[in-house]
């Protein structure tokens, strides 16, 4: 995406200052978390806690395994793990047990992501994991140490990095569309700007 794209998608987002800041370097703090708009059900935050991830139909029990490196049962399973949007459904419970076992997947996710598989690079995956991220901040990072914060935004940062060279390979249309406006809200919400950690 060009300079004027990207001031223009900026612009279109309210944050063209962070925007241009994002991109090229790393992000030193989260400054704000949008709000997630899909419904949440707090009751499937204990099926994740015990190791079973229920997505399109379709159920996976981790017994112990990292999720990530299962078989996943079908390409729609992949893609709504993939998109972490189930982190939703863990901050509707908000205990310490559902925060904890959000950092220990999103921990898992930072330490061994499986890029080798096709759907992880798909702009419109990578696109649902970069907001799923920023608007689960507050339960990820709420009651963690400064090292993995700092986990967190290089890996939120790693995100945004690829997705913006997996748009380059889209073809033009609603798809590039939205993951040009996931990019731009990703990299309008995270600055470099303020060293200082905390989510506002």
């Amino acid at each position: 995406m060009g300079r004027f794209a990207r001031t223009v998608a900026a612009r279109a987002s309210g944050g063209s200052v962070a925007l241009s800041r994002l991109w090229p370097g790393r992000a030193d703090r989260l400054i704000i978390a949008p709000h997630d708009l899909r419904t949440a059900d707090a009751t499937r935050a204990a099926e994740i806690y015990a190791g079973r991830f229920v997505f399109a139909g379709k159920i996976v029990t981790c017994h112990g395994r990292s999720i990530f490196d299962l078989e996943p049962p079908s390409e729609d399973w992949e893609v709504a793990l993939l998109g972490f949007g189930w982190l939703r459904h863990l901050r509707a419970a908000d205990t310490a047990l559902t925060r904890a076992n959000a950092r220990a997947l999103i921990e898992d996710w930072i330490s061994n992501p499986p890029y080798g598989r096709p759907v992880s690079r798909r702009a419109d995956v990578l696109s649902r994991r970069v907001i799923s991220m920023l608007s689960q901040a507050p339960l990820v990072l709420g009651e963690t140490d400064n090292k993995f914060y700092r986990r967190y935004l290089r890996g939120l940062t790693r995100e945004i990095r690829y997705l913006r060279y997996a748009m380059v390979d889209m073809a033009d249309g609603v798809p590039r569309l939205q993951a040009a406006r996931q990019a731009a809200r990703a990299e309008a919400e995270a600055s470099r700007s303020i060293p200082a950690r905390g989510i506002c």
